[in-house]
């Protein structure tokens, strides 16, 4: 789906949805160090919520990775997500919502509302309400340009009260 595969992972290569070549992909725990810096300096002290497009899958990603980290030699120094972020937001949820769609065609809901999509996918969402294909799909900058777009959009105009809604607390238990 992505184009991403062990080789490249290993060895680098070139990479198509950026034009250029790559060098072989770091080891999580240096990724995850630098991100947590990135974070925290431009938090600037203000709480970070974890958004993505179906949160629970990049949850379950990135948890499934500390957690291979703390039975690692590095154990000492494993973090947690809550770490970093106080909750996290699902847009996968925001635009299940039926607040934003059309349930039929006698115009029930705001006046530029548009009927359901077939799928809630990034892609297929940005599909159906831009009509065109997301660049670079299933990359990481392709996909938060989407859903930044998606975001902006006047379809999804106050997504932010149902977001507040929405948001799921992370829970910092004892390592």
């Amino acid at each position: 789906m992505t184009g991403i595969t062990d080789e490249f992972l290993r060895n680098g290569g070139y990479d198509e949805a950026l034009g250029k070549e790559r060098a072989a992909a770091r080891e999580f725990r240096q990724v995850y160090l630098d991100f947590q810096t990135f974070c925290k300096e431009r938090a600037n002290g203000r709480e970070i919520v974890f958004i993505a497009h179906n949160a629970k899958f990049d949850i379950r990603m990135i948890n499934g990775e500390l957690r291979r980290w703390r039975f690692s030699e590095y154990a000492d120094t494993a973090p947690v997500l809550g770490e970093i972020f106080t909750s996290s937001f699902d847009t996968l949820q925001l635009f299940r919502n039926r607040k934003w769609w059309r349930s039929d065609f006698t115009s029930n809901g705001p006046p530029e509302s548009l009927s359901r999509p077939s799928s809630f996918s990034l892609s297929e969402l940005h599909s159906h309400i831009f009509d065109e294909s997301i660049t670079n799909s299933h990359n990481a900058v392709g996909d938060v340009r989407a859903l930044e777009r998606l975001l902006l959009s006047k379809q999804f105009a106050g997504w932010e009260s149902v977001a507040n809604e929405i948001q799921i607390p992370f829970v910092n238990v004892d390592k």
